[in-house]
C-alpha cells in the first residue's frame, strides 16, 4: 500500500512539474504516466529519492512561474560587471547592473527614478534624447543590434558614454540591453563631431524638402518627415509601423514589389519609379520613388518620395493638347483655313486644302502668289485688318473678323485668328493663322438681333397694354394705383403736393338702360378723352371702374384743384353722339390733396370717394333728377366727413 502511495505522488509531482514546464498541462499524458509507474516495480526508497527530486523540479516550476520580469531581469544582471541597463520596447528602465548604479550615482547624476531604479532616459543631455529615443525605436522594430552614440549628462565633463543595444528576450517579449562603455576625455572631440554629424542627418531628414521615411526590410514604416506627411496627408503617428504598399494604389502594387525583390537579391542597390499613392482624403497623388537600401545592421531602407502631380497633370495637359492639334490637321480642311507663314506674310510654309473652301484657291496658287491672301479681303476692310495685325503680330496674336471676296463674287464673313512664333531671344520665326468662315453664324446673329428688337417692341407694346384700360385707353385701376403710390412717396420725399380728383358720371345707369350699353360705352370714350383733352401732360388720367374716374394733379395743392374742377369738371361734358339725346353729360367730383401728411393712398381715395357723393347730392338738390332715390340710397352708403 506504502509502494502505490509512493507511485501515486510521483506521478502527479512529475505531471504537474512536467505541464509547468511545458505550459501544457495534457491529462491524456498525467493518464498514461500513471499507467507506467503503477506498472513498475520499483523499490520503495528508490520512489522516494524520485518523488523528492519531482518535489523540487515543481517548486522550481513555481518559482519560474511567478516570477516577475523586474526580478528576473535584476537577478540576470547580479554580478555583471560593467554597466548595463534593461529596456523595455516602451523605453522603460526595467533594471541596472550594480556597477551602472553606482556608476551613475558617483557621476553625481540626480535622475527620476522609478522604484529605485534611474531612469536612463533621464541621465541623456537634453539636445540627444531625441536622437537616443528614434535610435530605439528603431532597434525594436528591426533584427540584430544596434550600435547608438548617445552622450549622457553627467557632472565630470571629462567623462562621456555610448551606448550599444543587444536583443533580449522573456516569456516572448522583447527588451533590450543597453551596454554603457566609458570613453575617456581625449575622445571628446570625436565624440562631438559624431552628434553634430547626427544632429545635421537628423535636421537634414525631417525638414528635407521631399517626403523622407526609414522602412524595414518588412515593408513597415519606421519613421517619417514632415514633407512626407504633407504629400500623403496622414500623421506620423498613422504612418509608423504601416506598409508602403497599404497607400500605394493597387494598380502600381504588382511593379513596386518587383523593385523591392530585386533589391533584396542583390541585383540593385536603389530604384527610381513614378507611383501614384492613395491621399488620406481620397484623391490620388503622383510620387517619384527613390528607394535605397542601407547594408548595416540591421538593413534599412531610404526611401523618398518627390511629389510630381502638377508635372503629370501638365504632361497630361500636354498629350490632351498633341491629340487636338493631330485632329485639327486632320479634320480641319473642312471648316476653316490653317497656315504657316513667314512675319511678312511673303512666303507660305503650310496652307492646308480649307483654302479652297473658304477663299475658291488652290494650295499651289497661295504658295506660288502669298499676295492672294490679301487681295481677297473685302476693300472696305482691307485697312482696318492690315493695322489690326501690325498691333499684335507679337506673341499676344490677334483676332479679327471682315469680308472675304471669293473669285465667283459671293462675300463671306470670316473670322481670322493667329499669333507669331517667337525664338528663344524674341524673334519672330513665323505665324499661325485660322481663318473660318462664320458667315451663317453672322447671318443668324443678325437675323436673332432683328428679332429680339420686335420681341422687345412687342414687350414694350405688351406692357402698356396691361397698364391700360382697354375701353377708353386710360390707365387702368391697378395702373392708376401704384402711380398714386409713387407720387405720394415723392410728396412725402420732397415735401410737394398733388390733388387727388374721384369723378363720378352722373345719370350714366339711365343712359345704359335706355339707350343700350353700345351707346354707354361710347359716353365713357367721350368722357376719357374730354379728361385727358383738359389736362397737363405730366398728370395722370385713369378709370377706377363703372362709371368712375380719378385724376391725378401733380404739383397741385387743394384749392387748385378744387379751381380745375369747378372750370372743367362742372359745365360737363359734352357729348354730340348719334342716338344720345343728350347734349351734356353732368359730372361729381371730390378732392383729396396729397401733401406729406400721414394719409395713406388708399385714405385719400376714400376721402375724395366722399367728398365726390357730398358734391352729387348737392347737385341732386340742385337739380332733382328722376332717379334721385338712387342717388340717395348710394349716399347713405358712404361716411360723409
Amino acid at each position: 500500500m506504502a509502494e502505490k502511495t509512493l507511485k501515486l505522488l510521483f506521478v502527479g509531482a512529475c505531471g504537474s512539474a512536467l505541464a509547468l514546464l511545458l505550459w501544457l498541462p495534457d491529462v491524456e499524458l498525467s493518464g498514461e504516466l500513471l499507467s507506467l509507474v503503477l506498472s513498475l516495480t520499483v523499490p520503495p526508497l528508490l520512489l522516494l529519492t524520485i518523488l523528492v527530486l519531482a518535489l523540487g523540479l515543481l517548486a522550481a516550476s513555481l518559482s519560474l512561474l511567478f516570477v516577475t520580469p523586474k526580478s528576473y531581469w535584476q537577478r540576470w544582471l547580479r554580478g555583471w560587471p560593467d554597466p548595463a541597463v534593461i529596456l523595455d520596447s516602451e523605453g522603460r528602465t526595467v533594471a541596472m547592473s550594480r556597477a551602472g548604479q553606482i556608476w551613475l550615482n558617483k557621476s553625481g547624476f540626480q535622475g527620476e527614478q522609478a522604484s529605485g531604479v534611474i531612469e536612463l532616459e533621464g541621465a541623456i543631455a537634453p539636445g540627444q534624447r531625441a536622437h537616443f529615443q528614434h535610435q530605439r525605436d528603431l532597434f525594436f522594430k528591426t533584427d540584430g543590434e544596434l550600435g547608438s552614440r548617445v552622450w549622457l549628462s553627467f557632472s565630470e565633463p571629462d567623462r562621456k558614454v555610448l551606448l550599444r543595444f543587444k536583443r533580449l528576450s522573456f516569456r516572448r517579449r522583447p527588451y533590450a540591453l543597453a551596454l554603457l562603455s566609458v570613453r575617456a576625455a581625449h575622445c571628446d572631440e570625436v565624440g562631438q563631431g559624431v552628434s553634430d554629424l547626427a544632429q545635421r542627418f537628423a535636421d537634414t531628414f525631417e525638414l528635407g524638402a521631399i517626403g523622407l521615411a526609414h522602412m524595414s526590410l518588412s515593408g513597415h514604416f519606421i519613421n517619417v518627415n514632415q514633407a512626407f506627411t504633407d504629400f500623403i496627408g496622414y500623421s506620423k503617428e498613422e504612418l509608423v509601423d504601416r506598409e508602403l504598399h497599404s497607400i500605394t494604389c493597387p494598380e502600381d502594387v504588382p511593379g513596386d514589389l518587383r523593385q523591392f525583390e530585386t533589391l533584396l537579391s542583390g541585383q540593385r542597390s536603389h530604384y527610381c519609379a513614378d507611383v501614384r499613392y492613395l491621399h488620406r482624403d481620397g484623391h490620388r497623388v503622383w510620387g517619384r520613388l527613390t528607394v535605397t537600401l542601407v547594408t548595416a545592421d540591421p538593413d534599412y531602407f531610404i526611401v523618398a518620395i518627390e511629389d510630381v502631380s502638377e508635372e503629370k497633370r501638365a504632361q497630361r495637359a500636354l498629350s490632351a493638347s498633341e491629340h487636338k492639334l493631330r485632329v485639327m490637321v486632320e479634320y480641319w480642311s473642312e471648316q476653316a483655313l490653317a497656315w504657316i507663314a513667314t512675319p511678312d506674310l511673303t512666303r507660305f510654309h503650310y496652307v492646308n486644302a480649307g483654302v479652297e473652301t473658304l477663299l475658291g484657291r488652290t494650295r499651289g496658287e497661295l504658295y506660288d502668289n502669298p499676295g492672294l491672301l490679301l487681295s481677297q479681303i473685302h476693300p472696305e476692310d482691307r485697312d482696318a485688318v492690315m493695322a489690326g495685325r501690325g498691333d499684335r503680330l507679337a506673341a499676344q496674336g490677334w483676332d479679327l473678323q471682315y469680308r472675304v471676296c471669293r473669285p465667283d463674287g459671293t462675300i463671306r464673313f470670316v473670322r481670322d485668328r493667329g499669333q507669331g512664333i517667337l525664338d528663344g531671344e524674341g524673334e519672330q520665326q513665323y505665324l499661325v493663322g485660322v481663318i473660318q468662315d462664320v458667315t451663317d453664324e453672322v447671318r443668324r446673329r443678325d437675323e436673332l438681333h432683328g428679332s429680339l428688337q420686335k420681341l422687345n417692341r412687342a414687350y414694350c407694346e405688351l406692357s402698356e397694354s396691361a397698364r391700360m384700360e382697354p375701353l377708353t385707353g386710360l390707365l387702368n385701376r391697378q395702373a392708376f394705383m401704384m402711380e398714386l403710390r409713387r407720387e405720394s412717396v415723392r410728396c412725402q420725399r420732397h415735401g410737394s403736393s398733388a390733388a387727388l380728383v374721384f369723378i363720378d358720371l352722373n345719370d350714366f345707369k339711365e343712359i345704359n338702360d335706355e339707350l343700350g350699353h353700345g351707346i354707354g360705352d361710347q359716353v365713357l370714350i367721350k368722357v376719357a378723352e374730354y379728361l385727358k383733352q383738359n389736362v397737363r401732360q405730366s398728370d395722370m388720367v385713369g378709370r377706377f371702374g363703372g362709371d368712375e374716374f380719378l385724376i391725378l394733379l401733380v404739383n397741385t395743392d387743394e384749392g387748385q384743384g378744387e379751381q380745375f374742377c369747378q372750370g372743367i369738371l362742372d359745365p360737363g361734358v359734352p357729348l354730340a353722339i348719334p342716338g344720345c339725346d343728350r347734349a351734356i353729360l353732368r359730372l361729381s367730383w371730390g378732392v383729396c390733396a396729397l401733401d406729406g401728411q400721414d394719409l395713406s393712398c388708399d385714405q385719400a381715395l376714400e376721402v375724395a370717394d366722399q367728398r365726390m357723393y357730398r358734391h352729387k347730392q348737392r347737385s341732386k338738390r340742385a337739380l332733382p333728377a328722376p332717379n334721385s332715390a338712387k342717388g340717395e340710397e348710394k349716399s347713405g352708403a358712404h361716411t360723409v366727413a
